[in-house]
């Protein structure tokens, strides 16, 4: 009977592994999945790589050129709306306040 659980349960963790799309390993045995997913280090390995800012970038940069010589620009939804709400809050009241224009002199002892 011990033997039959064990397989139902070696069933049941393949078939967990099956749907959730993890990796099946009933013997347990080391796959070194965990140093893949580390960084690289080192100064020739590390600098290989780009940095996040470095993507982001050459995303923009790239999407810019597509649309130089095009009379539409690209729209930025996401700066629509955050000016949108910035002018929302500022009918509320809730906006940033104003920049002083010009320094007043202190008063008091000089």
């Amino acid at each position: 009977m011990n033997a039959a659980i064990k397989a139902k349960k070696l069933e049941i963790a393949k078939l967990s592994a099956k749907i959730f799309g993890n990796f099946f390993n009933p013997t347990n045995a080391r796959s070194g999945g965990r140093i893949l997913r580390k960084k690289p280090y080192g100064s020739k390995i590390g600098s290989y790589y780009l940095t996040p800012e470095e993507i982001q970038y050459a995303r923009i940069r790239n999407f810019k050129a597509l649309f130089k010589d095009s009379d539409s620009k690209p729209v930025d939804y996401l700066e629509i709306e955050r000016l949108n709400r910035v002018e929302q809050m500022k009918k509320r009241g809730k906006g940033a306040p104003r920049k002083k224009t010009e320094s007043e002199p202190k008063k008091g002892k000089k």
